[in-house]
Parts: structure tokens; sequence; C-alpha cells
């Protein structure tokens, strides 16, 4: 088979992980309700359950990295697949918030392997075209938000928490075949790696290096010298802390939100799949206008963190079902646009091919610490003031912050030599 061939399975494969790890995400906004419930918890701390799924898969980033140039791709993927299952399997089976925390903890870190492994056979395969195929693949994402939620909404009826739960279980195992259909092309293994000692060890294979050796080689793959290398790297990585943060608030609380103004839980659930074709389309548009140089992404990225805060600063007075709609739109195109343009700024700036997965792995890692962060916020700000306003509204300000790093970022660019 020739790379052609092997190049547009991994962009299936991507589009099977993403599907699975952004859909499951986007159902949890419709457990949240009945875990607070049936587990006798609170917003927060369930919030917190379900930042920890969204989020741990991009705090692997610099660990996944170093897996992959250690064990491949295909292996690093499977094997991921395998622990999210068994997470999510876990999961179902809660009788207490610590339980479910760490079930879904397990099962995010997990996957992290999958959505991650996925992109670097990317960066191989399309060295020209990455924006454009990264939108493509990560399209299955989006996918997933707009089918899931609604899916599990009925799902809960049928089953209950527990049965739903434990089918997302069972959807998350072909996270497993994803990785079966994935393949590195042949020079891959030392393209994108300085050897540790360039003298003498690069050209010894790397199962037979002493051990010291390979936990070095695996420990480079966490390196922070690019902060130094690349001094724009860090505002690079601030937007990206805020923006995981706004993200997983919104996929998480969209949902609890509008039921909590009085929309009916079974046509709350669709403002997710309105959510998810504002991401498709987001994730789809953005490659286009990078690759025509239309806009140049730092500022594409700023537009839409504007989008955002003008979003999440009206929620106080959203109320009617199409208003609400109209927003999750907008949200979802916003966010589906950031999260591909978040990986193209990032390989942009590190022209270094030695550098160039560590930086992925780092732009992951902050990502999904905001992850971690965005759950919680929102939910202990619910449980503290019993509404969701004060939330959004801090989630708007975010987003504000972050029109004001790209500002910075322009003219350090621009004016700053």
């Amino acid at each position: 088979m020739s790379d052609t061939f092997w190049g547009w399975m991994t962009v299936l494969g991507r589009f099977i992980s993403s599907f699975v790890y952004m859909g499951t995400s986007k159902a949890f906004g419709v457990l949240i309700p009945h875990l607070v419930d049936q587990l006798d918890s609170t917003e927060g701390t369930i919030g917190l359950c379900g930042s920890l799924f969204a989020g741990l898969p991009h705090v692997a980033g610099p660990v996944t990295t170093a897996l992959v140039n250690r064990y491949g791709v295909r292996n690093v993927i499977m094997f991921g697949g395998t622990i999210t299952f068994i997470g999510l399997l876990s999961a179902a089976l809660s009788t207490n918030e610590v339980h479910l925390g760490i079930s879904l903890a397990l099962a995010g870190y997990a996957n992290g392997f999958c959505i991650i492994a996925c992109i670097m056979p990317l960066t191989w395969y399309f060295p020209d075209n990455f924006p454009l195929v990264n939108s493509i693949s990560a399209s299955g994402g989006a996918l997933g938000m707009m089918l899931l939620p609604p899916i599990t909404e009925k799902f809960i009826k049928l089953y209950g928490w527990r049965g739903t739960i434990a089918l997302l279980a069972a959807l998350s195992s072909h996270s497993v075949m994803s990785g079966a259909i994935v393949k590195e092309p042949k020079h891959a293994k030392y393209d994108s790696i300085t050897a540790i000692d360039e003298e003498s060890s690069s050209l010894i294979p790397r199962n037979t290096r002493p051990f010291t050796d390979k936990l070095k080689e695996c420990l480079r793959f966490i390196d922070a010298s690019i902060f130094q290398i690349y001094p724009l790297f860090i505002d690079f990585q601030l937007l990206f802390l805020i923006f995981g943060t706004a993200l997983a608030a919104w996929v998480l609380f969209l949902i609890p939100n509008s039921m909590a103004k009085g929309v009916p839980s079974n046509v709350a659930a669709f403002l997710s799949t309105i959510g998810g074709v504002g991401h498709v389309i987001g994730r789809l548009a953005q490659g286009p206008l990078i690759n025509m140089g239309l806009i140049a992404d730092t500022q594409l990225f700023g537009v839409l963190s504007l989008l955002g805060a003008i979003c999440f600063l009206a929620d106080l007075w959203l109320f009617k079902y199409i208003p609400l709609a109209v927003s999750a739109f907008i949200v979802g195109f916003a966010t589906g646009a950031q999260y591909t343009l978040s990986l193209s700024m990032t390989k942009r700036l590190v022209t270094r091919k030695d550098l160039l997965l560590p930086a992925m792995g780092w732009t992951h890692l902050f990502i999904g610490i905001g992850k971690i962060i965005g759950g919680p916020l929102v939910g202990y700000l619910m449980d503290a003031t019993g509404e969701y306003t004060a939330s959004f509204f801090t989630l708007g300000g975010l987003e504000i912050v972050s029109i004001i790093l790209v500002l910075q970022l322009e003219i350090k660019t621009r004016f700053v030599k």
C-alpha cells in the first residue's frame, strides 16, 4: 500500500477517535443532573469529574509523544483505547463521586493516547496541507457532539445512567480499531528526533540502547527548551489554556444551563446537535481561510474569541430556545475553529522538526489543564450562586483576556524584533 493510502487511513482513524472523545465529553453534560441526584453530589464535584475526562487526554500530550517514539503510533492508540474502555466501564459501576472521578480520570488520560497519537502521523503524511487535513480529521469530534447527546438522553430513559455509561464504554472500544488502521510512514522513526548523543548514539537501534538512554529519550519529549528557543510559545500556551477552560465549561454545561432556563431536557439535548453543526463548520472552514492567506491564524483566533465573549456575556438575556440555539451554534463554530487552529499555530511557530512533537505535546497539555479547570469553575460558581449567570460572565471575561493576548501577540510579532 502507498503512503497516500495509509495517510488517508490515518485521517479516518483520527476521525473515529475524535468522534468518540468529543461525543462522550459532550454526552456527559446530559448525565450531570442525573449523577448529581443519584450520587448525592454537587454540580462542582460532578463537573470536576467530567473535566477530568475532557482535560486529561490533553495533559497526556508530552507522555504520548514519548510513547509514540518508543512503541509506535499503532500500539499506543490501541493500548489507549483498551484502557479508556476499562475506565468508562468502571465509571458505570460507580457508587460514589470518588469512584466516578478516578474511573473517568483513568479513561480520560488513556484516551489522550488515542486522540494525540493520531495527530502525529498527519504531520508526517501531509506536511504541506496539515491545516486542511487536520480540519477534516478533527471534524469527527464535531459529529460526535451532534449525535451523542440526544442519543444519550434516549439511552438514559431506556437503560438508566449506568447502562448509558456502559454503552459509551462500548463505543470507546472503537478507538482500538482506529489504531489498527493507522500506520507510520517508514521515514517517521528518526525524522523528528534529535538523538541523545548525536556523535555516538544516533545510529544505535533503539531496542539495543541502555535503559538510561531510553529514559533520557522519553524525557526529551517533555522538553521545556522550546519556551526558550521560541519566546512566543508561552504566549500561545496561555491562549490555549484559556481556550481549554472555556471549551470544557461550554461542553459540560450547555445542556444544564439551558435546562435551568426552563428548556425541557429532551429539547435541550438538541442544543448540542446545533452546537456540533457549528463545530463541524468551524473546524472545516478555518483550514481553507488560512491556506488561502485570507487571514492570519492568530488574528482569526482573536476574532473567534470575540464571538465567544459576546455569546457568553449575552447568556444573561437568553431564555428562549431560538436565541439559545443561535448562541450554541456560534460558540460551537468558534471553538471548533480554535481547536484546529491551536495545532496549526503550533506547527507554524515551531519550525524545528526535532521540536515539533514535544511542542504538540505542550499545546495539548495547556489545553488539557484549561479543560480540567473549566468544569469545576462553572460548577462551583453554580453551587455558590444557585444560577449559571456568574459562571458564563466569567467565561466571557476569560475570552476578553484571550483577545488581549492576541493583540499582544500581534504587537510582538509586528513591532518587537
